[in-house]
């Protein structure tokens, strides 16, 4: 995923590259997150299901970099949660 964050970074100034707050294996990908931004890749981190994870990934991301963190309300409300963790 890290290879493939780096070349599409390059296609433009106004591009954000998009990485999953998860992998496939349910794993955080807060670790790439944090390199990636470090290295001043724009992102937009997606999947974010849970308050837990908005926090996470604010601490992974470069304070000076933009970013977009993407919540995806309308998936928490189909798990039923009446609240996020």
């Amino acid at each position: 995923m890290a290879r493939q964050a780096r070349l599409i970074s390059t296609w433009g100034e106004n591009v954000y590259v998009k990485i999953p707050v998860t992998n496939t294996k349910g794993e955080s990908c807060a670790p790439l997150i944090r390199t990636l931004s470090e290295e001043g890749l724009r992102l937009n981190v997606t999947a974010i299901l849970s308050l837990r994870q908005v926090r996470i990934v604010a601490a992974a991301l470069e304070p000076s970099r933009g970013a977009i963190v993407s919540v995806f309300a309308g998936r928490i409300a189909d798990t039923a949660q009446t609240q996020c963790h």
